[in-house]
């Protein structure tokens, strides 16, 4: 849950601010956020009841407020990020840029939206509901995984429930086989299914169906599977299984790839579209070449199936992306950084038969030789622009740094 705390100095007058606290209380009444009311002593932030409070928002009415946003702090903790408004006048930036600053070098995890106008606050909402919803990712872990899951846990504060590939299958089997081809006859008002007669691709297409079934079994809202053992196991790519659930909203990543399911549920939530895992695959005078074959169907144009790239088992995804602009990130393996960077894609589809389906040719803002050399991660994820401007303060209460 996002609480918002409004804080005021009892050395400004009421009427200093009531006029902008009604504004401000007029944008937050149209989200779902719990407001308390107005601080002006420790006393009432110690009595503060905080134990449900997964991310805050401080709006700095007054100046004079920066010790109580510390004191704010201090009582939510050290894992609860802190998203602080200002505004200005009354040395409201004043305070809050104080507070930020000490809190940061206390290791607090804390941002600043500055409100140039009170609707400016939404900002911070999306921010901070990004925040929220990762931080309450339930994540069902299909097959081994290499130890990630620890790290995952005690970066983000989500929790990992593990299925087992032999599960899976039992939950594979259960599903009928005519709800499998109705969810081909969907498909195939969406792609070219001409590839491989239904028969292959009935069982692929029983996967996502088991998978929402073991995602209610384990009450969880996302999903990362350890694809390699699975194909060797089943015999064919969950990639389809993949695509269908982010076209659902549920984020699901490939490779068991925990760090870039952040970056999916992040993408869900600001942007109501899902991302696209991929990886640099190599240079031409173009750009950067990334691929993968778990694409989304609701991204795509022009989209087929085909077999899966490394194994060459059913069934995998590709199609056009539409070029223009969009954000490129990775998150480090160890947690602490993230990569981002303006891109146009220039060109896409199966331009390759030498790697994973859908492929694009990505224009950065950064020289491609020293990405190449730079890189954090060899998974990213492709997301829409207009996650640009609030990624940033999604990171700062992630306590992630920020490079390009």
């Amino acid at each position: 849950m996002i609480h918002v705390f409004p804080l005021a100095s009892k050395m400004h007058d009421k009427s200093f601010y009531t006029e902008l606290l009604s504004d401000y209380l007029k944008v937050l009444s149209d989200v779902n956020v719990r407001v308390s009311n107005v601080i002006t002593s420790a006393e009432e932030i110690e009595n503060l009841r905080v134990k449900d409070v997964e991310v805050a928002m401080s709006v700095f009415l007054t100046g004079g407020t920066s010790g109580l946003a510390r004191v704010l702090a201090s009582k939510l903790g050290k894992n609860v990020p802190l998203l602080m408004i200002a505004h200005g006048y009354h040395n409201s930036l004043a305070s809050a840029l104080s507070a930020k600053n000490r809190l940061l070098i206390e290791g607090y995890k804390t941002s600043i939206v500055f409100s140039e106008k009170v609707d400016d606050v939404k900002l911070g909402i999306v921010a901070a509901r990004a925040v929220s919803d990762v931080k309450s990712m339930r994540v069902l872990l299909v097959g081994e995984e290499d130890g990630e899951a620890a790290d995952f846990g005690r970066a983000i504060g989500a929790k990992v429930f593990k299925a087992s590939l032999s599960e899976v299958e039992e939950a594979v089997d259960k599903v009928e086989t005519t709800k499998a081809r109705e969810t081909l006859s969907k498909l195939a008002s969406k792609l070219d299914i001409g590839y491989c007669d239904t028969s292959l691709i009935e069982k692929p297409l029983k996967l996502p169906l088991a998978l929402k079934e073991l995602l209610r079994k384990y009450d969880c809202n996302s999903l990362a599977i350890n694809c390699f053992p699975l194909i060797v196991k089943f015999g064919f790519s969950p990639c389809i299984a993949i695509s269908l659930l982010n076209d659902e909203g549920i984020p699901a990543a490939c490779e068991a790839d925990l760090r870039s399911l952040v970056l999916l549920r992040i993408s869900l939530t600001v942007s109501k579209k899902p991302g696209w895992i991929a990886n640099p695959c190599g240079l031409t005078k173009d750009g950067l070449i990334f691929a993968h074959c778990t694409i989304a169907t609701n991204l795509i144009k022009g989209g087929k199936l085909f077999s899966h790239f490394e194994s060459n088992n059913p069934v995998a995804i590709a199609g056009e992306i539409e070029r223009g602009e969009y954000l490129l990130a990775s998150l480090s393996y160890n947690y602490k950084e993230l990569f981002m960077n303006r891109v146009y894609v220039e060109r896409s589809g199966m331009i390759s038969d030498k790697m994973c389906r859908t492929q694009v040719i990505l224009k950065l803002s950064t020289n491609l030789k020293d990405f190449v050399r730079k890189a954090i991660s060899n998974h990213h994820v492709l997301m829409p622009l207009e996650l640009l401007n609030v990624l940033p303060y999604i990171a700062d209460l992630l306590d992630l740094r920020i490079i390009t």
